[in-house]
């Protein structure tokens, strides 16, 4: 996969799936006057900078999203900000990934794309949407300090419901 250069002016939907793709890419991709990208249904931009976690290596420089490819992904929870664009770009960058990734809001691809799920099986990727594991009621302290790194104020009861696996 060949890095690119785009001005996201014209494209700003394109962002998050744009990220996912060059973290594969031989070399380095830019993403260039995302600014306003961090305006749409979340900060798109913000949201997939949460591919570092998955051992990614992106980074913002003002207004220019920078994005050098990587041999591989791993694995890790991460949050939709119940954005259809994010969650299905976080989807693709994780059937690449080694192991289990999970997502917060699983169903926000609904909004645009109603047979995501079932299409991106029909292709040979494993993604499922669970229901949400029940939790003992503890303090809200105690269920944001077990589930870092997700939405604050949501449990995990609430949140962690799509599991891509490779």
């Amino acid at each position: 996969l060949a890095p690119v250069s785009v001005d996201c002016r014209t494209v700003p939907d394109a962002l998050p799936v744009l990220s996912a793709l060059a973290c594969h890419a031989e070399g380095t991709s830019v993403l260039e006057n995302v600014a306003h990208v961090r305006l749409k249904e979340s900060d798109r931009v913000t949201a997939m900078l949460q591919l570092n976690r998955m051992g990614a290596r992106l980074e913002l420089r003002g207004e220019r999203l920078v994005c050098h490819g990587v041999e591989n992904l791993a694995a890790a929870d991460l949050s939709s900000f119940n954005d259809h664009r994010v969650l299905m770009a976080l989807a693709v960058a994780a059937s690449r990934a080694d192991g289990e990734s999970r997502l917060t809001y699983p169903n926000a691809y609904r909004i645009s794309y109603p047979r995501f799920l079932n299409e991106m099986n029909t292709v040979g990727m494993s993604m499922s949407v669970q229901a949400p594991e029940r939790e003992p009621r503890t303090s809200r302290a105690s269920q944001v300090s077990r589930t870092p790194d997700v939405d604050p104020g949501r449990t995990a009861a609430t949140t962690v419901g799509a599991l891509v696996r490779r």
